[in-house]
C-alpha cells in the first residue's frame, strides 16, 4: 500500500517537473529576444562570463535603520493602511570575501509602512547567528549555499575537522 502510494506520488512530481520545464521552455526564446533588444553598452554585466544584466543583483546594500519619508506617485485609497515587509538578500561580501551564489547573501528586511496616504520606509539586516558570526570575524566563516567557508588558517588539521562539532 505504502508503496503504491509513494509511485503515485513520484508519478504527480514528474508531471508537474514536466510541466514547469514546458513554462521554461516555453519563454527561453522570449527572453532571448528581450536580451537581444537590450543596449550591451548600458547593461551592467557581472565578472562572470555570459551573466548580463545580473551585476545589480549581487550589490550589497548599506541598511536603512531611520524611518525616511517616501515620495507617492499618484494616489492610493486614504483607508489603506499597514505594513509591506520584504526580506532578500542585501550583503554579498564579509571584508575581502564574497559569496558565490544569490541565495547566499546576507538577508535585509525592508518595511514599507503606509498610513494616511503617506509611505515610510525602513530597512535592517536580519541578525542571524550566520551574519553575527561573519561580522566579528570581518570574513565568511560560515558556508552556504553556494559559497563555501574557506578553514581559518590558524588551526591544524585535527582543531579544523573538530570545529565542524563544536557550536560557533
Amino acid at each position: 500500500m505504502f508503496f503504491q502510494t509513494f509511485l503515485r506520488f513520484v508519478s504527480n512530481l514528474s508531471t508537474i517537473a514536466v510541466g514547469f520545464l514546458s513554462v521554461v521552455v516555453h519563454w527561453i526564446p522570449v527572453l532571448k529576444r528581450y536580451m537581444e533588444g537590450t543596449d550591451q553598452k548600458k547593461a551592467a554585466v557581472s565578472k562572470r562570463e555570459g551573466l548580463p544584466c545580473i551585476a545589480p543583483l549581487l550589490t550589497t546594500v548599506e541598511e536603512t535603520p531611520q524611518v525616511v519619508s517616501a515620495q507617492v506617485r499618484g494616489h492610493f485609497p486614504k483607508w489603506l493602511s499597514g505594513s509591506l515587509l520584504r526580506i532578500g538578500p542585501g550583503k554579498f561580501e564579509f571584508g575581502k570575501d564574497k559569496y558565490n551564489h544569490w541565495f547566499d547573501g546576507m538577508a535585509l528586511l525592508h518595511q514599507f509602512k503606509m498610513e494616511k496616504g503617506m509611505v515610510t520606509y525602513r530597512s535592517k539586516f536580519l541578525q542571524s547567528d550566520t551574519y553575527k558570526t561573519n561580522s566579528v570575524h570581518d570574513r565568511i566563516v560560515i558556508s552556504e549555499f553556494g559559497t563555501l567557508a574557506l578553514p581559518d588558517p590558524c588551526k591544524n588539521v585535527f582543531e579544523r575537522f573538530m570545529s565542524k562539532f563544536e557550536p560557533l
